[in-house]
């Protein structure tokens, strides 16, 4: 009976991903730890895998990968809910992304998108981001009121998440959002005070600036006197120089 238990254990998916992060680790990781955990921002453990090699630990399979999809995504489920380290949680967000068709990803809505609640640093924010927006895309009318709710939650993951996700990386929507529901968002986080935040509606700007030039334009020109540094050097990456200039003008009369 114990050694049935022990199996058991052995067995559990986080268990099976744990072994594989640290039959792989090198030997200064601790020393780098530390520095990691600081750049992440994260409580989580960091064990110094690189991600290229984390996304190989993927491709090679677990003892689920043959399971038929609505059994992976229990498992995956499981793994983001029960994990303790950036690599062992960058697992189920890798799998998310592995997945070709949007209409099977947002089958699995209901389920990913309470991930948002666990998030603890950027790195797991942006990922998860890269699958959110693809929801989005493919079912604005049922995955925007689900941003629209986290705009105004006291979880700055969510805050962050409901910018971050309206068009992820704006070069990979074919039927982008329209303009007006992402200045709509973004326009009640300019005031916030979290720097991760910040960093998500200066990215946000960015994307949509490249999607919608003129109407981003004039949304960051009405407010150029209350965005932060953050938000106004990321948004304006993309903006020609004579408008930049001009922005910048502005700005000073602050």
């Amino acid at each position: 009976m114990e050694e049935t238990t022990v199996k058991k254990l052995i067995q559990r998916p986080n268990d099976e991903i744990t072994q594989r992060i640290l039959s792989n680790i090198n030997s200064d990781y601790k020393d780098r730890k530390e520095s990691l955990k600081k750049y992440f921002s994260t409580k989580l453990n960091v064990y110094c895998i690189p991600t290229a090699k984390q996304r190989k630990f993927l491709k090679e399979g677990y003892s689920w990968s043959n399971k038929d999809m609505n059994s992976q995504i229990h498992i995956w489920d499981e793994v983001w809910h029960l994990g303790s380290s950036i690599e062992e949680l960058s697992q189920p967000l890798f799998w998310l992304q592995s997945i070709k068709d949007d209409k099977i990803l947002f089958q699995f809505w209901k389920v990913i998108k309470k991930w948002v609640f666990g998030l603890d640093n950027w790195v797991h924010s942006d990922n998860l981001s890269h699958s959110y927006s693809r929801c989005l895309e493919f079912e604005k009318e049922k995955i925007y009121p689900e941003l629209k709710k986290w705009n105004s939650s006291n979880n700055p993951w969510e805050r962050r998440q409901s910018v971050v996700s309206l068009l992820y990386y704006s070069r990979l929507r074919l039927h982008p959002i329209c303009a007006q529901k992402i200045l709509f968002l973004a326009e009640n986080l300019i005031f916030d005070e979290n720097y991760f935040v910040q960093r998500g509606l200066g990215w946000a700007l960015r994307e949509s600036y490249n999607v919608y030039p003129e109407i981003t334009y004039q949304f960051i020109k009405k407010n150029v006197k209350n965005l932060s540094s953050i938000v106004f050097t990321t948004s304006t990456e993309k903006v020609n120089y004579s408008y930049k200039e001009e922005l910048k003008k502005l700005r000073k009369k602050i």
